[in-house]
């Protein structure tokens, strides 16, 4: 346990049991190194050197800063980031790995940062980003909310544009509420989300219609049975008065049991 509530300066950091993080701060100047457990306790990471995140657990952060002139070469896998990114000027390399935003609270991503993969699916989770800023994603940008409890996607100043780029292809998110966006090079296609403000460049909203039963056999209130699409992914909501409900060829063998 890192006790204390001023900040804690290393160079290397590795884990190997279990590190409880102060409420305040860590800053790395070296490699982060997770072959245990750490528990982020609040508090944010501070890497101000150049800095690689490795190590066979998961790390999740609360807070993550990379300080002006710092380079973090993120973890080849994933790594979970609960509350914000700040990148004051400093150099993130992806490594082809994976950011994923996730727990209730707010995520503030500033700066500018090229991100492989983006991902979040935490239903209601606000992702804010700076007015003006501009984030790009190279690889797949996955969010999935509810139809009911949605991913909210907003600037820090209403009426002032936050700007995301994918340079090698469009994008589809799901039930996804989008605020003050610009997407550039390619299009984003939000399947049951909100267009809020009506002040969103290259976003295209679709209208949440039919519902289509995947996978044979199964209970009506099993949403892993309930598709967007034809033959589609499973996880959609379970048909309401609004919606049709849609038994084709793709829909497998077996019953639909009502009970």
């Amino acid at each position: 346990i890192m006790a204390g509530t001023g900040s804690n300066a290393f160079y290397n950091l590795a884990i190997s049991g279990n590190l409880i993080a102060p409420t305040s701060s860590i800053t790395v100047a070296g490699n982060w190194v997770n072959d245990g457990a750490f528990a982020h306790n609040g508090g944010a990471v501070v890497f101000n050197g150049n800095s690689l995140v490795s190590g066979v657990s998961t790390t999740t952060f609360d807070h993550v800063t990379l300080a002006t002139g710092a380079t973090l070469t993120g973890h080849s896998s994933y790594m979970v980031v609960v509350g914000n990114w700040n990148n004051e000027s400093g150099v993130y390399n992806h490594n082809g790995g994976t950011v994923v935003y996730e727990g209730s609270s707010t995520s503030l991503i500033s700066g500018a940062t090229t991100f492989y993969n983006f991902f979040c699916d935490t239903p209601g989770k606000p992702l804010t980003f700076a007015a003006e800023s501009s984030q790009t994603v190279l690889g797949l940008f996955t969010l999935t909310g509810e139809e009911t409890n949605q991913i909210v996607l907003q600037s820090t100043a209403a009426g002032s544009c936050w700007n995301i780029v994918f340079p090698n292809g469009t994008q589809t998110v799901n039930y996804v509420d989008v605020r003050d966006s610009n997407a550039s090079n390619h299009t984003v296609t939000v399947v049951g989300g909100t267009d809020s403000g009506n002040n969103n460049a290259n976003w295209i909203f679709t209208i949440l219609g039919d519902r289509y039963w995947v996978g044979g056999a199964g209970n009506w209130n099993q949403t892993a049975h309930w598709s967007l699409t034809s033959g589609g992914a499973g996880g959609a909501s379970v048909p309401g008065t609004n919606h049709v409900a849609a038994f084709d060829a793709k829909s497998g063998s077996g019953t639909c049991s009502l009970h």
